[in-house]
């Protein structure tokens, strides 16, 4: 029998070490062999490029861009300097370590890696299968934020004070867009309705676009259906917040239907209202 050289065995023991180390990465016992095979790195005929994982550390694994519960990046944070502009490759897992969502790039320099995965529901996540530099790396997952970040108050119908022992709550709801248009110049586009519900005749609505479900700060706002209109200013652009309410003796219980936009030259919609800028 051909007797295979110590170089092959130690190549064997190495790679044996490196699939159990993936496979007990986010949850022991989740991600199975079977499972961590579908990435392409689980492969005998790949060379390892170093002798060692970059860190020991374990990473901070969130979701990156996406829209109304669904991603398609995943975010990791914490990324020490030893592992900088180091190939990596993912796989994103739900209950009983299903494959969610694959995706491959590179650490950069900065600490912090957003790296493209194949869309995924971010409610689904159990947490990341990480491999950088070929090498299994620990991780911990963070769920997004979930519902979106917006706050309703009761207000009196004569004036902006908010009675005691009434309540209010706001949802966003029937999204009607979230596309890229032509960029220069048109941007991105995200149309939205604001369901509320309160025990007064009228309430104030706040909007934080600064939390990752608006997946970016618009430059401009209008008003496509509703009887509302801004409290406090709008700032500079981009928003970070935005507060609307009905004006003084009139009703606004269904609330409005807002757009807007990404870019710097807003192109309002026809019957449309514009409120920021």
């Amino acid at each position: 029998m051909t007797r295979r050289s110590s170089k092959s065995r130690r190549h064997r023991r190495r790679w044996r070490v490196w699939v159990l180390t993936a496979a007990g990465i986010g949850t022991v016992g989740v991600i199975t062999f079977a499972s961590a095979a579908h990435l392409g790195v689980f492969s005998r005929d790949r060379e390892l490029d170093q002798a060692s994982p970059c860190t020991d550390w374990t990473l901070p694994t969130t979701v990156g861009d996406g829209w109304h519960g669904d991603y398609w990046e995943v975010s990791i944070t914490g990324i020490p300097a030893g592992c900088n502009d180091l190939g990596v490759e993912l796989v994103v897992y739900g209950a009983a370590g299903t494959q969610l969502a694959t995706g491959t790039g590179t650490t950069g320099a900065t600490g912090t890696a957003a790296i493209a995965t194949g869309t995924y529901d971010g409610s689904e996540v159990q947490g990341v299968a990480l491999l950088v530099d070929t090498w299994g790396i620990h991780t911990t997952w963070t769920a997004p934020t979930e519902p979106p970040p917006i706050s309703c108050i009761p207000l009196n119908r004569n004036n902006d004070n908010s009675p005691g022992g009434q309540s209010c709550t706001a949802e966003i709801a029937s999204p009607t867009s979230y596309y890229p248009n032509s960029d220069p110049p048109g941007g991105e586009l995200f149309g939205f309705q604001i369901n509320v519900s309160s025990t007064t005749p009228r309430w104030r609505v706040t909007i934080d676009f600064s939390d990752p479900y608006f997946h970016w700060q618009p430059r401009w706002i209008s008003l496509v259906a509703g009887n509302v209109g801004v409290y406090g200013g709008c700032g500079t652009a981009p928003y970070s917040t935005l507060q609307i309410q009905p004006p003084r003796g009139t009703s606004g219980e269904w609330g409005a239907v807002l757009l807007m936009g990404e870019d710097g030259a807003p192109t309002y919609p026809t019957g449309g209202t514009q409120l920021c800028p």
